[in-house]
């Protein structure tokens, strides 16, 4: 593709890639809000993971093949392209979402921070005892800050929504709930309170 046109072969690589992240991103929009980063040697990668030290994780390829046959490459713009593409961003938001759940459950397993619904189905004691387990953060004013997201599938939404009017109609799960977030404020407060400030 394009051998005597480095320049050319770069630029269409790059708006390819664009789209590419575009099109992922448009269908999985909780991977639109991961940070990410391009590291460019080696074959695992270290991090600190809060709480439990220092992580190595190897690393795994990921291919995701494509074929354009020497008939397809005429009329292969506009829609046809796109089409193309559009498949190709499929299995790569697939393989990433997949990744994402999976890293999710490890996560949760390891810390113990899971919660077994055992088939019942969602209500506002559910709700209230999976946002026991998110730690809250805190303005200066004390106002919960919306800083976790909930990823959950899109039929569940009328029960989550059902599980909060629920919470809202309670008395007692109201105060539960705002017993929960006095403990994670003064939580937060010690945090504030003991964090190292960086000259």
């Amino acid at each position: 593709m394009f051998p005597d046109f480095p320049e050319l072969k770069k630029t269409v690589l790059e708006q390819a890639h664009a789209t590419m992240r575009r099109m992922v991103h448009e269908k999985h929009p909780v991977l639109a809000e991961i940070k990410s980063y391009t590291q460019h040697e080696g074959r695992s990668m270290r991090y600190e993971q809060v709480g439990y030290g220092e992580k190595q994780e190897d690393l795994t390829a990921a291919s995701f093949p494509i074929e354009i046959t020497f008939d397809e490459v005429p009329s292969l713009i506009g829609d046809k392209l796109s089409e193309k593409m559009a498949k190709l961003a499929d299995a790569v938001g697939e393989h990433q979402m997949n990744l994402l759940l999976t890293k999710h459950n490890e996560a949760t397993e390891m810390t113990g921070n899971r919660i077994d619904a055992r088939g019942r189905p969602m209500n506002g004691d559910l709700l209230l005892q999976m946002m026991e387990t998110m730690p809250m953060d805190f303005d200066s004013a004390g106002n919960i800050l919306p800083t976790t997201t909930l990823l959950t599938h899109s039929a569940m939404a009328p029960s989550y929504q059902a599980a909060i009017k629920e919470i809202e109609n309670d008395p007692e799960l109201q105060s539960r709930h705002r017993a929960d977030v006095n403990r994670q404020y003064n939580d937060w407060l010690d945090r504030e309170n003991n964090r190292k400030l960086v000259d």
